[in-house]
C-alpha cells in the first residue's frame, strides 16, 4: 500500500476505533514544515468547553506509515493511536485564551536552526541569518519539565500581531533570557556568572537552557559568551550538539579539523534528524567578542 492510500485508510480506521466522546473531535491533516523536515500532522481538535480545550497529542503520518512498513497492521496502529488519546488525563487542558494574539506574541522565544536544510520552511516564516544558521521564533503554549508545546511564528502570524521582524527579535531575545535562563554544566556541576572554575584545563562544558530546550540560541547572547570566556580565560571553540545544546571547549583554532570530525560523527550517529543544527565548528574570539565559522 502506498503512502497516500495509507493516509486515507488510517484516518478512517482511527475514526471507527475512537470511543463515542472522541468521535466529536475534528480530525485534521495538515502539512507542517518543521525544522529539518516536512511532515503530515494528524491532529485531534475537541470542542471547546467553558474556555478550555483538551490537549491531545499530534501524530505524524509518516511515522505511522513507518510502523506499517515494519509489519504492523492498520488495526494495530489505529488501536495504538486511540490508546494514546485515551491516556490524556481529563484535566490536561489548555486555556483557549492562550491562543489569543496578545498572549501568544508575549511568549515568543528564539531558536537557531540550520539555514540550508530549512529553505522551504524559512520562505514562510520571519527569520534572520546568523553565520550559516537562521534565527526563527516560536510562541510557547505550555512549558514545564513534563509538558512542552510551542508553535513556529509564521509571516502571517507576525502580520496579525502588527509586528516587524526586528520588534519580534527584540521581544523574543528578552523573553528567552528571562523565562529560559542559560546554564553551563561540567561533570554534573552547574556554573553561572560569578562562579570560577580552574583555568588552563582542556575540558568540555555543556551550554543549554534550564529546560534543555533550544539552548543553541545562547550563541545570540554576548553576555553568556563573555561569561564563558571569563571562565576559560581565553577564547573557545563552540561545537553544535543540536538545536538544544552547545559544547564549549578551551582550545586553539588549529584543532578545528579534529572538532569537525567529532561533530559530523555525532550528527550522523547520535543526533535525531529533527534536532540537527550544523556540522560547522565555531570559535568565540574573546578579544573582539565575535563568533566565526572555523570549518
Amino acid at each position: 500500500m502506498d503512502y497516500e492510500r495509507f493516509k486515507e485508510k488510517m484516518i478512517k480506521k482511527i475514526k471507527n476505533l475512537a470511543p463515542g466522546a472522541m468521535r466529536n473531535c475534528r480530525i485534521e491533516v495538515e502539512t507542517r514544515y518543521k525544522v529539518n523536515e516536512t511532515l503530515d500532522a494528524l491532529t485531534f481538535v475537541p470542542a471547546e468547553t467553558s474556555g478550555k480545550m483538551r490537549a491531545y497529542p499530534v501524530f505524524y503520518l509518516q511515522e505511522l506509515y513507518d510502523l506499517y512498513l515494519a509489519g504492523n497492521s492498520l488495526e494495530r496502529i489505529g488501536r495504538y493511536v486511540v490508546s494514546m488519546l485515551k491516556e490524556v488525563p481529563s484535566d490536561d487542558v489548555i486555556e483557549t485564551g492562550t491562543f489569543e494574539p496578545d498572549n501568544m506574541k508575549e511568549q515568543v522565544i528564539l531558536q537557531l536552526i540550520n539555514y540550508e536544510r530549512n529553505i522551504q520552511l524559512l520562505s514562510d516564516i520571519p527569520h534572520r541569518r546568523f553565520l550559516d544558521l537562521a534565527v526563527i521564533y516560536r510562541s510557547v503554549i505550555q512549558y514545564d519539565e513534563d509538558k512542552w508545546s510551542s508553535m513556529i511564528v509564521t509571516n502571517e502570524t507576525m502580520k496579525e500581531w502588527h509586528m516587524t521582524e526586528e520588534e519580534l527579535y527584540q521581544q523574543a531575545w528578552e523573553y528567552t533570557s528571562q523565562r529560559f535562563p542559560f546554564v553551563l554544566k561540567d561533570t554534573g556541576r552547574m556554573f553561572g556568572s560569578g562562579i570560577v572554575v580552574e583555568h588552563g584545563q582542556r575540558r568540555m562544558h555543556f551550554l543549554t537552557t534550564e529546560l534543555m530546550k533550544f539552548g543553541a540560541s545562547a550563541m545570540l547572547y554576548p553576555d553568556i559568551l563573555k561569561m564563558a570566556a571569563d571562565i576559560y580565560g581565553s577564547g573557545f571553540a563552540i561545537l553544535p550538539g543540536s538545536i538544544h545544546e552547545l559544547y564549549l571547549i578551551k582550545d586553539t583554532p588549529e584543532y578545528a579539523a579534529a572538532w569537525k570530525e567529532a561533530v559530523v560523527c555525532a550528527n550522523n550517529e547520535l543526533v535525531p534528524p529533527a534536532d540537527y543544527l550544523s556540522d560547522s565548528v565555531y570559535y568565540y574570539n574573546s578579544e573582539d567578542e565575535t563568533i566565526n565559522v572555523l570549518l
